[in-house]
């Protein structure tokens, strides 16, 4: 069996061909970037998955706190005290490889109202904000450990 050794030759001068040098985007550019996604995948999850009365399982959307060592939550889960019709809407965060969750309520609503809220553009910075808030929160409990 022969070896083409010309093979390598050939492709270094194609190797950079057509692709610019990495973009380094910010955490605010990264931030304005997930937030968004994640508010869309959770409101066509909630469509699906969320009744409108009565009990149903957590759902939520997950994504890695740029910059840190953490997990932020965007979710949806019914109110214990009316379960029946009021669903409530929280962003959490935790440390990697931790089950402790830290967690604010940002809306608790029908389900119609989460979803306007969900597909609201004007609420973004607010989420930014909280993730920001419970993410310095769980990296002051794990510095301390």
């Amino acid at each position: 069996m022969k070896i083409n050794n010309n093979y390598n030759k050939f492709n270094t001068q194609f190797s950079q061909a057509g692709k610019d040098s990495p973009i380094m985007l910010t955490y605010e550019q990264k931030m304005n970037i997930l937030v968004p996604k994640t508010k869309e995948v959770l409101a066509e999850t909630a469509e699906k998955q969320v009744p409108e009365n009565g009990l149903f399982r957590k759902v939520f959307v997950s994504f890695s706190v740029p910059d840190t060592d953490n997990k932020a939550l965007l979710g949806i889960e019914y109110d214990e005290a009316e379960p029946k019709t009021q669903r409530r809407l929280f962003v959490g965060v935790h440390h990697n490889n931790s089950d402790r969750l830290t967690q604010n309520y940002l809306l608790k609503g029908t389900k119609a109202e989460i979803l306007e809220y969900l597909k609201d553009n004007s609420n973004q910075q607010s989420i930014i904000d909280s993730v920001n808030n419970l993410s310095k929160k769980t990296d002051e409990y794990y510095s301390s450990l």
